[in-house]
């Protein structure tokens, strides 16, 4: 395995020039203004050992409104699960560049439901099972090889092709931007690449899996060699996702590659990735190579039982707000993450203070400069406990309140369906009987991340929970609690009486079972809480009784 986490070595002989592409062109159309090349070709020469030969598909764009124009290229490794994304190709061409993508497994019209990409990489590696490469430790046979190596090859072969600006810039989402670190590693032609990283290593099982993990793994040993600026983007709350641990990727990037991080705390920037106004800034800036985008920094001092945080954001850039988000403890993708404004001080920064808990855990702690133009960068983790913060700290004090009315929109987030995506933003405030103020979503579940706070935890094991909630129809709903610790789903489905009235529900542990039927013990261990079906209800109050 010494190759894997040996970058340099790994790719010394590599040629990333194509011999012979063989490019073999299947069609040309324009649709809704985007001219499409569909295209054959073959990244791999039979001549080297142990990799079969290799046919790769294309496909390679741009807006018929730009014909004639030099435009720069924007390479998008298509995503290990969906393959070619062509709505993703024609929205980079409406924002006036050239795209291509790539794929191995043929157009992708064609192919078995649930293919990835790992199978025919590995096919073209000439092994089966990621087994392989741990007994053998020949990692340029794994698919992680195979997948950037063709990158490389495809970008030589757009370098062929008219009208193009030599430097290209590149935009991966999901897995695939475990390729994107690679090659701002390795291809000294980038210009920039924005990463879109969406999974943690531990999320994963089977051969799929483990290839995955072995995928974040080859990121973190490339981030040190990066050459070209880096917009690294996430989001914290993704079931699947860990803000903290894909921070410790950012921070081994080198500081003089002007590489920044932008996190969103409630939104996950997979959803409108393409359209999203950090790309833009940062794309026009990389490809003119004048990157003066600089990471704000956050600094902060102790004062009684509080923390004051100062951040300083980006001077070449007007603020719009700036947001600090802190989180007490808590598993990384459970954490109950809320925000402070922070307000303009002296010398252009923003000042904001959270309480300081005597607790166990570690307070986490970073900040969000959101820019007029659309662009939002985030600063460095901090992480400390009450002891390392060596300052007097509050007692912490359990509150049985979860949520009460009058609580607005910041107590709650919504989730969909597997990837528990938060996002506040659809979380609506209405009223019902009496005129008492309750929330609800309006896309997604209505859901919370406060009982796995400590300042919110249940004091008592046989505690129990009540929810006020007012439907004006008859019917059921159901809750749904998270286990952090198992990561196990207890839910329990209750009737709704109807009618103008808010109805008072008051459920113990036992009362919620796993699709196994396993009672849930007590909720000492529970992280999240969110309601299914139906949608229109209103939630007024939750407390632990």
């Amino acid at each position: 395995m010494a190759d894997f986490f040996d970058p340099v070595n790994l790719w010394l002989n590599f040629d990333p020039a194509l011999t012979d592409a063989d490019l073999n062109i299947l069609s040309e159309y324009e649709r809704d203004g985007i001219q499409y090349r569909e295209f054959f070709f073959s990244p791999f020469p039979t001549a080297v050992p142990g990799v079969a030969p290799t046919r790769a598909f294309g496909i390679f764009a741009r807006s018929a409104a730009d014909a004639g124009k030099t435009l720069t290229p924007v390479f998008l490794p298509g995503d290990a699960d969906t393959g070619i994304d062509r709505e993703w190709l024609a929205a980079f061409c409406r924002k006036g560049y050239a795209a291509l993508t790539v794929d191995l497994r043929g157009s992708g019209e064609g192919a078995a439901r649930g293919a990835t990409f790992y199978a025919a990489a590995d096919a073209a590696a000439n092994y089966a099972l990621i087994d392989d490469l741990y007994t053998t430790g020949v990692v340029k046979k794994s698919c992680w090889y195979i997948w950037s190596a063709l990158c490389m090859r495809t970008l030589s072969l757009a370098e062929t092709f008219p009208d193009l600006r030599p430097r290209p810039l590149l935009a991966a989402k999901g897995i695939a931007a475990s390729v994107g670190m690679i090659l701002a590693a390795v291809d000294k032609r980038l210009a920039g690449a924005a990463l879109l990283f969406c999974n943690e290593p531990q999320t994963y099982a089977g051969d799929d899996g483990a290839k995955r993990f072995a995928g974040i793994f080859s990121a973190i040993a490339n981030a040190p060699l990066v050459k070209c600026p880096v917009l690294f983007m996430g989001a914290t709350n993704d079931d699947r996702f860990s803000f903290a641990n894909f921070y410790e990727i950012f921070a081994r990037i080198p500081p003089e590659t002007n590489s920044v991080m932008s996190m969103s705390a409630g939104l996950c920037r997979e959803v409108g990735f393409a359209e999203s106004t950090d790309l833009d800034l940062f794309f026009e800036a990389a490809a003119a190579d004048d990157l003066r985008l600089s990471k704000p920094t956050i600094h902060f001092t102790v004062s009684e039982n509080k923390l004051y945080f100062s951040i300083k954001p980006c001077a070449a850039l007007p603020v719009k707000h700036c947001i600090l988000y802190c989180a007490y403890g808590g598993e990384a993708r459970d954490r109950n993450w809320e925000r402070k404004e922070a307000f303009a001080g002296a010398d252009g920064e923003f000042i904001t203070a959270v309480d300081s808990f005597d607790i166990p855990d570690p307070i986490y702690i970073y900040g969000a400069v959101h820019y007029e133009f659309g662009l939002s960068l985030c600063t460095r983790v901090i992480k400390k406990t009450a002891a390392e913060l060596n300052a007097p700290c509050k007692p912490l004090v359990h509150s049985h309140l979860l949520y009460a009315p009058g609580g607005g929109r910041d107590s709650f987030t919504t989730v969909d369906n597997g990837c528990l995506i938060h996002r506040k933003e659809n979380v609506e405030l209405a009223r019902g009987p009496l005129g008492i103020e309750g929330a609800r979503a309006g896309i997604g579940k209505l859901a919370t991340f406060k009982p796995g706070d400590p300042r919110f935890s249940p004091l008592l094991a046989g505690s129990a929970i009540q929810i006020n909630v007012y439907s004006p129809a008859a019917g059921t709903f159901v809750v749904v609690l998270k286990d952090g610790k198992d990561v196990r789903y207890y839910s329990k489905e209750t009737p709704l009486c109807g009618g103008e009235i808010w109805q008072k529900i008051v459920l113990d542990p036992s009362a919620f079972k796993t699709s196994e039927k396993v009672a849930l013990v007590d909720f000492s261990d529970i992280k999240l809480l969110y309601f299914e079906r139906p949608a229109d209800i209103l939630v007024s109050s939750i407390l632990w009784t």
